[in-house]
């Protein structure tokens, strides 16, 4: 498997409709019409690494829907990046346009493969279009190419506003675009058996880090208050342990067997997904596997340490962005997994594990520091296996 390094980034994407005067401008809009461009600002240059890359904000394509104040179509475009305008270090549209109104409901959708809103008619058939989870596969190739590991080069985003629209006129409003996906992230597994209790001879050695309970697809749901309609729960290993065919779900890791130990299990390396929001009863876990010396002898067991996404158990800290300790609030603690949020998690074992992968482990082995935000806020869990 690939193993990547992860880079904490804090990006927001905005767009704002706004009135251009170039060679692209509409000539005057005639009566019952006005004129709306898009520019999607900030620095969208794309870069291809094994780090999680500076492209987490990349706008390979754009599709914007204004619909009447009855939810009905008024206007709709579709871009490639190959078709924006360069604008400094923005991207912008040619202006769009539309019958005018009151209350209007723009939507902007970023990176779903061109062609995905053809059958749209109306603002609910705009919203209801679906996002694949695969899409955080694609290369940056035209057109583009799966990848047997995630990218961040084409994750879908959406965003919304409103706007009154006047005759003749060229209309300004702001949108702010939020990712679809969420990013998990491991940074640091150690083991560390207590040396006064029964398994101070035990050891422990990392083979895999997997996602179990993954949403496989989201809607477009541009309202960060409401979650979005999702599909089949996937995941890189079934009830079993056993792998999936979704390699990318699933890490293999090359660690050596340890009973206490200050050091780093993932050595330098950090691994990473990117997963869908999931408000599901079936929450989003992140598992370790690996083989369980008992007695430290040479005959092991398969065992693993399933981590619940952002739950709050007994022991488990919820820090903010500052990492200051927080009361636990929705988004911090409720076991959901929100669009557009970051998730840190560093492991710490000290007792056994379970041979189910399912199984959630007893709260009183679990410790869990939780450091919470929006893709600017990134969340740490720290969790502590005794």
């Amino acid at each position: 498997m690939k193993r990547f390094s992860v880079l904490t980034m804090s990006v927001l994407a905005a767009l704002a409709l706004a009135s251009c005067q170039n060679d692209e401008t509409l000539e005057q809009a005639p009566a019952g019409k006005g004129k709306l461009s898009i520019v999607l600002e900030g620095n969208q240059t794309r870069t291809v690494g094994t780090a999680v890359p500076a492209t987490e904000n990349a706008i390979q394509t754009v599709a914007v829907g204004v619909f009447n104040k009855d939810g009905g179509l008024n206007a709709f475009a579709e871009y490639e990046k190959s078709e924006l305008i360069a604008a400094g270090t923005s991207l912008k549209t040619k202006q769009l346009l539309c019958s005018t109104g009151d209350n209007l409901s723009v939507i902007v959708v970023a990176n779903l493969p061109k062609g995905s809103f053809a059958s749209v008619a109306s603002k609910s058939d705009f919203i209801g279009v679906t996002a694949a989870l695969t899409q955080t596969l694609l290369n940056d190739a035209s057109p583009a190419v799966a990848q047997s590991y995630q990218t961040a080069l084409w994750l879908p985003m959406s965003g919304m506003g409103t706007t009154k629209l006047d005759n003749g006129a060229d209309q300004t409003v702001a949108i702010e675009v939020k990712r679809l996906v969420a990013r998990v992230s491991l940074s640091e597994v150690l083991v560390s058996f207590d040396p006064k209790t029964s398994v101070k001879n035990d050891k422990f050695q990392l083979t895999d880090v997997f996602l179990s309970n993954v949403a496989s697809t989201s809607n477009v749901q541009p309202d960060v208050a409401v979650f979005p309609t999702t599909g089949t729960l996937i995941g890189g290993a079934d009830d079993k342990g056993v792998p999936t065919n979704k390699t990318w779900l699933l890490h293999s890791i090359t660690s050596p067997a340890t009973g206490g130990t200050s050091a780093n299990l993932l050595g330098t390396n950090k691994y990473w997904f990117y997963v869908f929001a999931n408000s599901d009863a079936t929450p989003t876990k992140l598992v370790l596997k690996g083989k369980y010396y008992a007695g430290g002898g040479s005959s092991s067991e398969t065992l693993y340490y399933p981590v619940v996404l952002n739950k709050l158990a007994p022991g488990t800290e919820i820090r903010d962005a500052s990492g200051a300790i927080t009361a636990p609030s929705a988004g911090k603690g409720d076991g959901k997994v929100y669009r557009n949020a970051t998730y840190n998690v560093s492991v710490t074992i000290k007792n056994v594990g379970t041979d189910d992968p399912e199984e959630t482990i007893d709260p009183a082995y679990l410790t869990t520091t939780v450091t919470v935000a929006d893709w600017s806020l990134n969340l740490d869990q720290k969790v502590t296996f005794q």
